[in-house]
């Protein structure tokens, strides 16, 4: 599913990893360069779908999420069957990352073969989870996207 439809993804300076996961936290598909084993996702993704589980619980519209850390950035970014995760360099434009983004959300919508590889997903939004699931930086981020969004 990843070389047919994220292919755009492939050629972005920077990124250095991605993968597919459904709404029950299953890595649909991956790629990653030499520097990252795939099973990295499997760890990353808990926390971005609990995250999105939340939002959509509490009637919030998120649809990404960009966090940085010591070596790059984590960008997730929500679909109604599944959410991509992106592992970059620091360096990497975010702006072109959610246009190559847009443009392989929209070809896959467009393609009958991808309708019916996403069919066979759960069709669910995020699990409801229980709060107590979170780790202490998993609230604090939940605090300040609650915080931001009441601001504006």
């Amino acid at each position: 599913m990843i070389s047919r439809f994220f292919q755009h993804l492939y050629k972005i300076n920077g990124i250095e990893a991605f993968a597919l996961v459904d709404n029950t936290n299953r890595v649909i598909d991956s790629w990653t360069d030499s520097k990252y084993d795939s099973s990295i996702f499997g760890e990353i993704s808990v926390s971005y779908s609990q995250i999105f589980a939340i939002a959509n619980q509490s009637n919030f519209d998120v649809d990404e999420i960009v966090v940085s850390f010591d070596r790059g950035l984590i960008f997730a970014r929500n679909h109604h069957k599944f959410f991509i995760l992106i592992i970059s360099k620091p360096n990497a434009d975010i702006s072109y990352i959610r246009l190559a983004v847009n443009v392989s959300f929209f070809e896959m919508e467009e393609s009958r073969k991808a309708q019916k590889l996403l069919k066979r997903l759960p069709s669910d939004k995020p699990s409801q989870i229980e709060e107590s699931e979170f780790d202490d930086a998993e609230r604090q981020m939940l605090a300040k996207m609650i915080e931001d969004r009441n601001v504006t």
